[in-house]
């Protein structure tokens, strides 16, 4: 059995004139809402054996305080590719993973992750609210509609 866990990148400060949308930042509600989502992930789920994220700021900010939470020690690499990709995207990279680890998170942008979590199982999971993440499990192999939807985790429902 496999499990993904597709997690939207926490809240962020709006698009600013002064930088680009790469450098913006986690603001303090989408800080509070790591720490819900993070506790209650560790509540009812096994930390995954590998998280992929995108190297964008707010998605490694997001990635260093869950990790930092929930007491994070195994396997993340940062994908440039991971930043704004389509779901067929993020599929294709985590492809090469799925062969040595069958529990698996990644950290990414909308419009690609919540796609990807719509298409995912033939239930579907509505669009991932910033912070958001959707959980699937799969008999052998991540494939698009073959997943069954575990959870879909928003922050203001903890």
């Amino acid at each position: 059995m496999k499990q993904l866990f597709l997690f939207r990148h926490a809240k962020t400060e709006p698009i600013s004139f002064f930088q680009t949308d790469f450098e913006r930042r986690l603001i303090e509600k989408g800080i509070d809402d790591m720490s819900k989502v993070s506790n209650y992930f560790q509540t009812k789920y096994i930390a995954p054996e590998i998280i992929l994220y995108s190297n964008a700021n707010r998605t490694t900010e997001t990635f260093e305080l869950f990790s930092k939470l929930i007491s994070f020690k195994n396997k993340s690499i940062a994908i440039e590719k991971l930043y704004h990709s389509s779901a067929s995207d993020i599929l294709n990279i985590i492809e090469p993973f799925e062969k040595e680890y069958k529990n698996i998170m990644v950290i990414g942008h909308n419009f690609g992750i919540s796609t990807l979590a719509n298409a995912l199982s033939a239930k579907g999971c509505e669009s991932l609210s910033p912070g958001g993440m959707a959980i699937f499990n799969f008999e052998n192999k991540i494939e698009l509609y073959k997943g069954e939807l575990i959870d879909c985790i928003k922050p203001k429902n903890i």
